[in-house]
């Protein structure tokens, strides 16, 4: 091995997800954001946990923070909580 040569396996030569991901017509700009993630190499598809976590950190903010209307996804959870609830009392008497 060369110093300037790549390696097979490094992000020179495509791999098996790369190659799945273009046959199912996902956007090349789209992977090649995903390819400037950094530690690719050493973290493979756990280096975007960070992402995740902090898209699921917004979801939950928007879901109890923002009003569609007058509710909150959590007013309307809790109400249908409580009609099923209710709904299993009548049931049991």
């Amino acid at each position: 091995m060369h110093g300037g040569e790549p390696q097979e396996g490094s992000s020179a030569f495509p791999t098996e997800n790369s190659k799945v991901l273009c046959k199912i017509g996902v956007s090349h700009k789209i992977n090649h954001l995903l390819n400037m993630v950094p530690q690719k190499r050493h973290f493979r598809l756990y280096r975007l946990l960070p992402f995740f976590f902090v898209l699921g950190g917004a979801m939950e903010w928007f879901m109890i923070n923002v009003r569609i209307g007058k509710e909150t996804f959590y007013d309307v959870y809790r109400r249908k909580q409580s009609e099923r609830r209710y709904k299993q009392s009548l049931e049991e008497r």
